[in-house]
């Protein structure tokens, strides 16, 4: 049987995948203790299919610098630990075939995201991953629609329209979360009884989308964004200076009326740093207010270091999607540990997701050739299981739905205070916060 390019027997090796991964339960992955106990015994496995190439490229475009440079140094950890776990699994089964990865750094520049996406196609790549903010993909979109290069970006979240058209060959690994952000937040606001927001917006693609809907929760919520025109400064900006002096103008008025007021910096976590510690040295009163942020500022890395004692001070409430636990979520975040001394990020996590969703979504085409991949890829992520769970795909080829966690920075550290239900949207409470 041959229907689009999936044969019987890789049909019958990608059922073997799927099973052994979905379970999470060694995955054919050689683990060094010697009390672990053995994969399940697979059925012999057909040979490679005569379609695919015995080397199969895929590119990775992650960026090592700038705004996402952190998260994108994770990622990297993150793919290469994929790329040698693909491989491992594909020779357990008998394959003749290599899954070769070609890493690319954008610097965090849309552009140069494009230039690297074109580079990889003009090799012959048809497939590209990697941790792509939304501004990142939108850059590469009408590309990759046109010249038929599947993104599958691990890190996008805005709305989709404004970042790519629904369908097409752009896949997000991770769901929209401009809402779910949005009213995860605004549930931390109503239970500190906090009315009045100051927001100050990057000015990209991911935190424009988030400026629209917060501000469209917030005022359903009876929650008012000060000031009436919006405060937005420009990407890597380093002088924080006009932009404090328009949030504390904004604020004081109701500040000086005993109103409780937030801050929201809607921004990168390089942005979040450089503002608190520029508002302390001019001893701002800002920093006498609860500020929040979006899921762009991951728990305990760069923020903690070195603005650790002023994010307690201003209590940072943070968001982040969530990552259930699994052996496969355990495996990866051990050998990014051990490779770079930090845990990856959700964002890195869904990459390492986004890699085995290709790979078996290329050996289940049985050829490589985007549109049978194209094909293939949502039906992969039904199935498939990995270290951020399920992937199924909605019809616009993004995550159908994640929850999210809520943090604090308390005591320098920061500690989950609650889970949220982006289905029920219910709020759920692990640690009640005090008024600050």
């Amino acid at each position: 049987m041959n229907r689009r390019g999936i044969t019987t027997p890789v049909l019958a090796v990608l059922l073997i995948v799927v099973l052994l991964v979905g379970i999470g339960i060694g995955y054919a992955i050689p683990r060094p203790a010697p009390a672990a106990p053995a994969a399940p015994t697979a059925p012999t496995p057909p040979p490679a299919p005569t379609g695919l190439p015995k080397e199969i490229p895929i590119g990775v475009i992650n960026a090592q610098s700038g705004s996402w440079g952190s998260s994108g140094i994770r990622a990297v950890a993150v793919a290469k630990v994929a790329e040698k776990d693909i491989n491992d699994f594909v020779k357990a089964l008998g394959l003749n075939v290599t899954f070769k990865f070609y890493y690319e750094d954008d610097a965090s520049d849309p552009n140069l995201a494009l230039q690297k996406a074109q580079s990889l196609a003009a090799k012959g790549i048809k497939v590209i991953f990697g941790s792509l903010t939304s501004g990142e993909t939108r850059g590469v979109a009408a590309y990759a629609n046109s010249n038929k290069i599947i993104i599958v970006a691990s890190a996008s979240t805005a709305p989709r329209e404004k970042v790519a058209p629904p369908g097409g060959y752009v896949f997000r690994i991770v769901a929209e979360s401009s809402y779910p952000d949005s009213e995860s937040l605004v549930n931390v606001l109503k239970e500190l009884g906090i009315k009045y927001v100051v927001m100050v917006t990057a000015d990209v693609t991911y935190s424009l989308a988030i400026k629209d809907a917060f501000k469209e929760v917030a005022k359903a919520n009876g929650i008012t964004v000060l000031p009436s025109e919006d405060i937005i400064f420009p990407a890597d900006t380093k002088d924080f200076t006009p932009i404090l002096d328009q949030m504390e103008k904004a604020a004081a008025p109701y500040i000086q009326k005993g109103e409780k007021v937030a801050v929201f910096e809607n921004g990168w976590e390089p942005d979040l740093t450089l503002m608190l510690t520029q508002a302390a040295q001019r001893k701002s009163p800002l920093l006498n207010l609860q500020w929040i942020a979006p899921d762009t500022i991951y728990p305990g890395t760069e923020l903690l270091k070195e603005a650790g004692a002023l994010a307690t001070k201003v209590r940072l409430v943070c968001v982040q999607f969530t990552s259930p636990d699994s052996p496969i979520k355990r495996h990866v975040v051990d050998e990014v540990k051990k490779a770079i001394g930090e845990e990856p990020d959700i964002w890195a996590l869904a990459s390492y997701d986004a890699a085995w969703v290709i790979a078996l979504s290329t050996l289940l085409a049985g050829k490589y050739d985007a549109d049978a991949i194209k094909t293939a890829i949502p039906l992969v992520g039904k199935m498939y299981w990995g270290a951020t769970g399920n992937c199924a795909f909605n019809d616009k080829n993004d995550r159908a739905t994640q929850n999210e966690e809520v943090y604090a920075v308390i005591d320098g550290q920061m500690k989950l205070i609650a889970l949220y239900d982006a289905t029920t949207k219910a709020m759920n409470w692990i640690i009640k916060l005090p008024p600050l």
